[in-house]
């Protein structure tokens, strides 16, 4: 019985991962920021530089990712993203690497022992099936389609790339190397290479570009509407259309916006952290000095207001965006607080101490703000660590974030301590 490939390795490729060629900001599942990704996809494009993108399709059993996570792989193996690192990332960058060599795209799929995963640090074993697009030719990659990915994604619009899959034959290795299927997943190779002949559309809200799809023989209009209905879901989607045609629905979801009140000392730690966590930060405060690119570099978006009064208004924030108030004095706080208390934003967190709360709180229900209101707001803001320097508030702020982020709408239960967090001057 003929045993299928697994990703070949060039002479003397030691299976590692080079690093730096492919900088790009992450997002909390380990791939690259689709705005980045977007961008680079389409720099690479103009450049004539060939490149391969690793996406995972599917998930079965425990696996360091999910559906939807992506990986940048240039020809020397250089990669952006990760798709959970040791030996299962090393057999994803071969693949990428014989992608790119060979000028094809590719399915495989790729199994995790326990054994493996035990040695490289893990507790996950299962198996995945990834996605490995070959972008050798530049005309695979309409720039039409990158370019109004790109244009919704800048404009805050939620959207999603569209690959059709038409598979060829699997690939198999030359006659007398025995070896089953199982044995082969037993091992972790890949057992199995199909060939696949890629498609690329796009489609956000009402808008939908079919771009090279493959229809499948199917009326462009149906198609449309299936595709629609299945975009409704936040999560990337695998659909089956025939015995050997298949729809791929990428995410490219818009991060949840941490409006940041206050560009102090605290807020120049806070927002390169969100961003790492795969947050977008905005940021305003009153004094140009601080409310800058030179002291905030990282921040999506600055805004000098000249005062805060009505500051919402240019720094607006939707009903899943989070507000971290941390202005320079209890004043400011108390002002900006009642402001983001009529925003209905997801999450609202005050930097402070809980006389510091108290004494606002009071202040505020003196002026006529209901009560129960101040209940969901999370003051002292962050999770209890202890933290004191802004560092460490950074670090607690951000866990709160992505906490609340994993549990959606309901409570955390992750809720800090009295004086935990000082009295929120910078």
């Amino acid at each position: 019985m003929e045993r299928l490939l697994s990703p070949e390795k060039e002479t003397g490729d030691k299976l590692t991962v080079p690093e730096g060629m492919l900088s790009l900001s992450l997002t909390a599942t380990g791939g690259p920021e689709p705005g980045g990704l977007l961008r680079l996809l389409l720099e690479r494009k103009k450049r004539r530089e060939p490149l391969a993108l690793a996406l995972v399709m599917t998930c079965h059993g425990s696996t360091p990712r999910k559906p939807g996570t992506a990986m940048l792989v240039g020809a020397d193996g250089a990669a952006a993203g990760t798709v959970g690192g040791g030996s299962l990332e090393a057999r994803i960058v071969a693949a990428a690497r014989q992608a790119i060599r060979e000028g094809r795209s590719r399915c495989w799929t790729f199994s995790l022992t326990s054994r493996q995963a035990a040695d490289d640090g893990m507790i996950c074993g299962g198996a995945l099936e990834v996605l490995v697009v070959c972008l050798t030719d530049p005309d695979s990659l309409p720039g039409e389609i990158l370019s109004r990915a790109l244009q919704a994604w800048e404009a805050g619009r939620d959207s999603r790339l569209v690959y059709s899959l038409r598979a060829g034959e699997a690939v198999t290795q030359a006659a007398g190397e025995a070896g089953s299927k199982e044995e082969a997943m037993g091992r972790g190779e890949a057992p199995e290479g199909e060939e696949v002949t890629i498609g690329l559309g796009f489609i956000s809200g009402d808008e939908f570009v079919i771009g090279t799809l493959d229809t499948f023989g199917s009326d462009p209009k149906e198609l449309e509407a299936a595709i629609q209905k299945e975009s409704r879901r936040r999560d990337a989607v695998l659909l089956n259309v025939g015995p050997r045609g298949r729809y791929f629905l990428l995410p490219l979801t818009i991060p949840i916006t941490v409006v940041i009140a206050g560009a102090g000392h605290v807020a120049r730690v806070l927002v390169p952290l969100c961003r790492f966590a795969g947050f977008r930060t905005v940021v305003f405060d009153d004094r140009p000095e601080f409310a800058c690119r030179e002291f905030l570099p990282t921040a999506d978006h600055i805004e000098v207001t000249p005062s805060f009064d009505n500051c919402f208004q240019s720094a607006a924030a939707g009903p899943e965006d989070y507000i971290v108030i941390a202005t320079r004095g209890h004043l400011s706080d108390a002002e900006v607080l009642a402001q983001a208390l009529t925003t209905g934003a997801a999450y609202i967190g005050m930097l402070g101490s809980t006389k510091k709360r108290e004494a606002i709180y009071r202040q505020l229900i003196r002026g006529g703000c209901d009560p129960e209101a101040l209940a969901r707001v999370h003051c002292p803001v962050g999770v209890a660590i202890g933290a004191r320097t802004p560092e460490e508030i950074a670090v607690s702020i951000v866990a709160e974030l992505i906490a609340r982020r994993s549990a959606g709408r309901r409570t955390t239960g992750l809720t800090a301590q009295p004086g935990q967090t000082g009295t929120g001057k910078d």
